[in-house]
């Protein structure tokens, strides 16, 4: 069942997944404090240029539930298999500037030569 709370699990996971795969920014005898201070200075660049926005985004959809007829359904008889379309609506908030601050930081790391 992927639906309501194993949905998000599963995206929970693989955001951790993910977030384990940032960028290491690299550069020939660059200290890692050199990387720190850069990398500060361009991500408040692209937090200036694309401020946090959060926005409720709204996915809706159906799914299949089965089952068998009972005496309080018309259209079918007693004990004969069903399908029952139920829909499904889902919310969550969504930073939508945040691709384009990583966009924004990732075009200043490699202008100042880190790759």
């Amino acid at each position: 069942m992927i639906g309501g709370v194993s949905r998000w699990m599963l995206i929970g996971s693989a955001a951790l997944l993910m977030a384990g795969c940032a960028h290491q920014w690299t550069r020939p005898g660059a200290t890692p404090q050199m990387r720190q201070q850069e990398l500060g200075a361009c991500s408040a660049q692209a937090e200036q240029k694309f401020p946090v926005r959060n926005e409720m985004a709204i996915y809706s959809g159906y799914t299949m539930e089965y089952g068998f007829c009972n005496e309080a359904m018309m259209a079918c008889f007693p004990g004969d298999p069903i399908r029952i379309v139920v829909p499904q609506v889902e919310s969550h908030v969504v930073d939508v500037n945040e691709k384009s601050r990583e966009h924004t930081v990732a075009q200043c790391m490699r202008a100042k030569g880190w790759q």
